[in-house]
């Protein structure tokens, strides 16, 4: 099995295991909406309304003391952009990207948390694959997936390994508007993205049919250009067209399922 092929399962629903059910998030917050779906995930309670004043590590531009004089430009220049202060992990196993995506997130909201691969593995495991022989879920067994990660080196849905930090709030099968990004990012939420390789992968090699990452920003040029900060657990992060990243990232790739994610205090 490749690399870069990690993560993605199937295409089925995280909402549970083997696709089943949805646990829903805090305060009932769900769908974005948008095409093939409906709704707004707002604010706390449901609502439309925006998040607390305080967002997560949102990067925004800061003002200029005065306006500055007329600028010749040559080409588009940035009018919007929104960067959230989010470091992605590498995996540490050829299909874990699920698992450095959820750590990841993690970490974001929780600097001071100790979660590592190994321990979103050990949990995620237990519910994606029940009747398997893996390694004892017990942190001070010698079989957990930190002492022996081979067992645990297996495919799952990063809305599982969600569920199972409880910063999972909802999963879509569907990749969101450039709009629906921009609510989820300035709301200092990142924002998990499933990849189907149609064929092969990054690399064009064979293998399991998908890879998880995480966007972590926006950017909208004067030309009407829409581009996405993407941070790739496997290959570089790099800003990456819309359109692109929606329907052929690394030439393959079509973005075809959303994990969207809250602090654990919404």
């Amino acid at each position: 099995m490749q690399k870069v092929k990690s993560g993605l399962v199937g295409g089925g629903d995280p909402g549970g295991p083997n696709g089943s059910g949805d646990p829903g998030g805090p305060n009932g917050s769900g769908d974005p909406g948008g095409p093939n779906g409906s709704g707004d995930p707002g604010g706390p309670n449901g609502s439309g309304a925006p998040g607390p004043a305080v967002h997560y590590g949102v990067d925004y531009p800061a003002a200029a003391a005065s306006a500055p004089k007329q600028i010749n430009v040559i080409g588009p220049v940035v009018i919007e952009q929104r960067l959230l202060r989010f470091r992605i992990q590498r995996q540490e196993q050829a299909d874990w990207c699920w698992a450095a995506c959820a750590a990841s997130i993690e970490k974001y909201f929780d600097h001071d948390s100790k979660i590592k691969q190994c321990d979103v593995a050990s949990k995620t495991l237990r519910v994606e694959y029940p009747q398997d022989e893996l390694p004892d879920s017990d942190p001070g067994c010698c079989c957990h997936c930190c002492c022996e990660p081979d067992p645990c080196d297996k495919p799952a849905r990063l809305g599982i390994a969600l569920q199972q930090i409880h910063k999972w709030r909802n999963s879509l099968q569907r990749s969101l508007t450039f709009e629906e990004v921009q609510r989820e990012i300035d709301r200092g939420r990142p924002i998990g993205a499933g990849i189907k390789w149609n064929s092969g992968g990054a690399d064009g090699s064979p293998g399991t049919t998908g890879h998880f990452v995480v966007i972590r920003g926006y950017r909208l040029l004067s030309s009407g250009a829409c581009q996405l900060y993407i941070a790739d657990p496997l290959n570089a992060s790099r800003l990456v067209d819309f359109g692109e990243f929606t329907f052929a990232y690394y030439g393959e790739g079509q973005w075809v399922e959303t994990d969207l994610v809250h602090s654990g205090l919404e």
